[in-house]
C-alpha cells in the first residue's frame, strides 16, 4: 500500500529584503524555468521579486517524501512548478549577500513547488520601513516545497 507523502523537514527564514529581492540556491536547472514578474533565474539559484523593500518576509522551505498535497485554495497568489538539482545545503541570502541562512537538503534531482501571497499594509505600517526586526505577521509569505523526482 502507498504511503502518503510526510513532511521531512520545515525551515522558516526571515531575510531582510535589500533592492526588493531575495536570492535562493544552489539550484541547477536542466531547463531553467523562465523569468517572469516574480522570479528570475540568473544562473544557479532564483531571484525573487518582492512586494516590498526593506522587510523581512518569511522563507519557508518545506522537504517532502513525495509530492506534497495540493495547496489550500484562494490563499496564494503566484503558483509555480519546475525541476532543479540540489546540493548539500539550500540558502537563503539578500541580494548583497550580508544575510545568509542554509538549511540542509539530500542531494539529487528535485520537484519543486513555488508559491506567494503578499498582504496589504496597515495604515499605522506604511512608515515602518526599515523594518527593525521581523513582523509577527510577515508581508509577504514564500513557500518552497520541496519533494525527489523519481
Amino acid at each position: 500500500m502507498l504511503q502518503p507523502p510526510r513532511l521531512v523537514r520545515r525551515d522558516d527564514i526571515r531575510p531582510l529584503v535589500d533592492h526588493r529581492t531575495v536570492q535562493v540556491g544552489t539550484m541547477w536547472f536542466d531547463e531553467p524555468p523562465a523569468d517572469d514578474e516574480r522570479i528570475q533565474v540568473p544562473g544557479d539559484g532564483l531571484y525573487l521579486s518582492t512586494v516590498w523593500t526593506d522587510h523581512h518576509p518569511l522563507v519557508r522551505l518545506e522537504s517532502w517524501s513525495g509530492e506534497p498535497p495540493e495547496p489550500e485554495e484562494g490563499i496564494w497568489t503566484y503558483r509555480r512548478e519546475f525541476r532543479a538539482a540540489l546540493e548539500e545545503r539550500l540558502a537563503v541570502l539578500d541580494l548583497f549577500c550580508f544575510f545568509k541562512e542554509s538549511v540542509p537538503v539530500t542531494p539529487g534531482p528535485y520537484r519543486v513547488r513555488l508559491l506567494h501571497r503578499s498582504r496589504e499594509l496597515e495604515p499605522d505600517e506604511d512608515d515602518k520601513f526599515p523594518e527593525p526586526a521581523p513582523r509577527e505577521v510577515p508581508l509577504e509569505v514564500w513557500l518552497f516545497q520541496l519533494w525527489p523526482e523519481r
